[in-house]
């Protein structure tokens, strides 16, 4: 037998329980990344509202300030997933192939990541998922008005 047909002959649940797996911590990755941006963002704005009302009394227009915001985020958000395929393809690498060597009694294991899918298709519904959050939530930097810049 093949080595590409062990799945499909000696364990045919697995292939689909493992889909699952995937797809159902994708989905709760997904939901932590809106709700961790949106948190951020919505900090980021209440701490800095007499800056924006500054900014806006000097002539700065919302566009202005909404890009300030969310250029600072994505650079945020670009920067952890840049480390976090730097601790994949590294650290994580190493800890699960020794558990897996542990709990499995294996010799070997190695850790196999597509790479399509993991640095093209990953990244880009992040930036896509991160986009449309930061432009949803920096709508509230729109409500700050100018008067609010006596709040320093």
């Amino acid at each position: 037998i093949e080595r590409d047909k062990v799945m499909e002959h000696h364990m045919p649940g697995y292939g689909r329980m493992f889909n699952l797996i995937i797809i159902v911590v994708s989905i709760t990755a997904a939901v932590v990344i809106m709700l961790l941006s949106s948190l951020y963002e919505n900090i980021f704005i209440d701490e800095e509202t007499s800056d924006i009302a500054l900014l806006k009394s000097m002539g700065f227009g919302k566009g202005a300030v909404r890009s300030w915001h969310f250029w600072r985020l994505m650079l945020l958000s670009l920067l952890s997933l840049g480390l976090s395929y730097v601790f994949t393809s590294t650290i994580a690498e190493f800890l699960i192939g020794k558990l897996f060597q542990t709990l499995m009694r294996a010799k070997e294991f190695n850790f196999f990541v597509s790479p399509i899918s993991n640095y093209v298709i990953v990244p880009i519904c992040v930036i896509v998922l991160l986009v449309a959050v930061i432009m949803t939530v920096t709508k509230l930097a729109d409500r700050i008005e100018i008067w609010k810049v006596r709040n320093e």
